[in-house]
């Protein structure tokens, strides 16, 4: 790898040997505040001469001061300003449609999750996440998503997010990400798990992009003091609780006399580092530190922030969170009359249109984003087995991507079939325990699909499925359909004999 790089290399050193990578740049990064190594990393790259720079925070003001920061020093790099609040989604959805509007921005060449906020008092966001989990890792995993046209666009697009040696804290908190609403807080883990967050989801924007092209990292900057990280909230005020949580895991950290401070220039070079390194290109969806890509036996690395599963567990946590911004479908997720779950997994068979449908189900541009609710049977329904669902009737809200189109702005007919055949077939992994991991899901079959008008990309609809018909508790006619904001019908599915299933 080229180098050497160490923790004493600085940001500008890497723009000097980085410059015509850098050179007619397009790059985005979030949280570049005054004091922050986001804004020592622009004002370093500026010297290069990029294309241009987006600043983007929840203040203006201090926006401003950061790009005239960097003019004063590069007076002809251009500068969009953008008005972004990590902790609200609806607010990160305006701003994405911004990026989305600027027709004089065709790409963003690199987008950098920079912005976070460290150990905060407990506080939920305005859509009942913990604070922490939502600002460092919900809203950069929303707004990422919904700019990842643009970023696809680019012949070489990069994805780096900021994270933490404190991703050694927590992993993530399954059955307990909010800390029971504040009851379990404490502010060490809840960092912690928003900074392994962080790691996870650059191993699947690996995972799912790379094929396009894209290249995703996690990294450690480093610890510097003085970036605001903490809300105002003196460092030595709540450095005892850090030591406590380090001894308490048995982290070597917890009994270190001093850590290891960097200079600004020192804590963004990681960051130059993942942006613009072409040697990195063959470890996309790592997790990098000093420069380097980071050795588990040497540096500070948990499994938990790099395991493949569990990166896919919180994408599909991450759906929720999605559509928690779509306010048409807030409302039906609020529906006491059902239940919302992720939408399960399954054992697909090996023909071409099984393999085709389990390769996208969980791509930005192609199903974004998708979640499962079920109508919540009565208390005296009995399950077939015990993991079983005795319901009639769910619903799966999907956001579909432009990649599956058959025409520009269009979802290509045999995947408008595929939506209602398979999703549709979901209610039977529900009502027989099936779809699982390691056990064969349902086979779904004999499915008649009526058009009825196109269903438009990109955009969000919900495809809904019901029992209509049961005969010997294994044997089912389903019927279905896909609907949009309004609830208009867009294509309707029924099966036309009863389906047989084997058991799961």
């Amino acid at each position: 790898m080229a180098g050497p790089y160490n923790a004493s290399t600085t940001a500008a050193e890497l723009v000097d040997h980085f410059a015509e990578k850098i050179k007619d740049k397009v790059i985005l990064t979030t949280g570049p505040s005054p004091a922050s190594i986001g804004a020592t990393f622009l004002k370093t790259v500026a010297r290069a001469h990029p294309a241009l720079l987006i600043l983007a925070g929840r203040s203006t003001s201090k926006l401003q001061q950061t790009a005239d920061a960097i003019t004063e020093e590069n007076p002809s790099v251009s500068i969009h300003l953008l008005q972004l609040e990590l902790d609200s989604l609806s607010a990160v959805r305006a701003a994405a449609a911004k990026v989305n509007s600027w027709n004089d921005v065709p790409r963003i060449d690199v987008l950098v999750n920079n912005a976070g906020i460290m150990a905060t008092d407990f506080a939920l966001s305005p859509d009942g996440y913990e604070g922490q989990f939502a600002t460092n890792h919900l809203g950069h995993f929303l707004f990422t998503n919904l700019i990842i046209e643009k970023i696809l666009a680019s012949p070489s697009p990069r994805v780096v997010n900021v994270s933490s040696d404190g991703h050694r804290l927590s992993p993530i908190r399954w059955a307990d990400t909010n800390f029971r609403e504040g009851e379990t807080y404490n502010r060490w883990s809840a960092y912690g798990q928003s900074k392994t967050a962080n790691m996870l989801m650059a191993i699947s924007l690996a995972e799912k992009l790379g094929a396009k092209g894209l290249l995703a990292y996690s990294l450690h900057p480093g610890i510097i003091k003085g970036t605001g990280l903490t809300g105002g909230v003196p460092f030595e005020e709540i450095l005892p609780g850090l030591i406590a949580a380090d001894r308490s895991l048995g982290n070597e950290q917890g009994w270190r006399k001093a850590p290891s401070l960097k200079t600004s220039q020192q804590g963004a070079a990681t960051t130059v580092y993942a942006a613009f390194d072409p040697s990195l290109q063959e470890f996309s969806g790592k997790y990098l530190c000093d420069c380097h890509v980071a050795d588990p036996w040497i540096d500070t690395l948990r499994p938990w922030g790099t395991d493949k599963v569990e990166a896919e567990r919180l994408w599909k946590l991450n759906d929720t969170a999605h559509f928690q911004s779509i306010p048409w479908v807030t409302a039906l997720l609020r529906d006491p009359t059902f239940t919302t779950i992720p939408t399960p997994s399954r054992v697909f068979k090996s023909s071409t249109e099984d393999s085709f449908f389990s390769t996208t189900i969980s791509s930005p541009t192609t199903i974004a984003a998708c979640v499962t609710q079920y109508r919540t049977p009565p208390p005296n329904a009995q399950p077939i087995r015990p993991k079983a669902i005795p319901t009639n009737e769910i619903r799966i809200f999907v956001t579909l991507g432009s990649d599956l189109n058959g025409y520009p702005g269009v979802l290509h007919g045999g995947m408008v079939a595929t939506l209602l055949d398979e999703f549709m077939g979901l209610i039977l992994s529900l009502r027989l325990g099936g779809g699982v991991e390691g056990q064969d899901g349902p086979v779904t079959a004999f499915l008649n699909t009526k058009f009825v008008r196109p269903v438009l990309t990109p955009g969000t609809v919900v495809v809904n499925s019901r029992i209509t018909e049961e005969k010997e508790m294994r044997k089912w006619k389903i019927e279905g359909d896909i609907r949009d904001e309004e609830g208009t019908k867009m294509a309707l599915g029924a099966s036309s004999r009863p389906i047989q299933c084997r058991d799961a």
